[in-house]
């Protein structure tokens, strides 16, 4: 167990140091499709909005929830360490949401999707496996125009990667 959290810190720590820098790595995909995109051809108008206390708190969040996520045995424990990050007081959340590598997923709080939605093949997920934590570009979102900002994060167990923890949460 000792050595679930000391490797998610780890990784945590590493690439923690670039946080406030934009990613310079090529992401696997784009959802510009799916959400508008706040950049609008205004890239300063994202660096005014994720500050460093922002990216502090949803790592120490996800770092957090991938900690108990990894020490989870049942299914209930892991809807339980989603509905307490959702729920946190720090930030507001909007979906925290685990996708385990043998295809199971959970989300708080939970959704609906289509029969043939694999999560391990959406852009999140790939990019948080390929990277260790994954910053994707904040997104105004639709419905009611505020702007989310998700970090994604490989969760660990004693044997390697078992999956992948996400969290969306409102950044205005």
């Amino acid at each position: 167990m000792i050595s679930k959290i000391i490797l998610t810190i780890l990784v945590a720590m590493t690439i923690h140091t670039s946080v406030d820098k934009p990613l310079e790595t090529a992401h696997v995909e784009s959802d510009v499709n799916l959400y508008e995109s706040v950049y609008s051809g205004d890239e300063n108008r994202v660096d005014s909005y994720v500050s460093s206390e922002v990216s502090d708190l949803l790592l120490d969040l996800a770092t957090s929830g991938a900690n108990q996520i990894a020490m989870a045995t049942s299914d209930e424990e892991i809807r339980d360490a989603l509905t307490e990050l959702a729920l946190n007081e720090n930030i507001e959340v909007q979906y925290a949401y685990y996708g385990s590598q043998t295809g199971r997923f959970y989300m708080y709080p939970e959704e609906s999707f289509p029969e043939d939605y694999d999560f391990r093949e959406r852009p999140f997920y790939l990019n948080a496996m390929a990277q260790g934590i994954y910053y994707a570009e904040p997104y105004t979102d639709l419905t009611n125009h505020r702007l989310i900002q998700t970090i994604c994060i490989t969760v660990y167990d004693e044997n390697g990667i078992i999956g992948v923890l996400g969290i969306d949460a409102y950044i205005e």
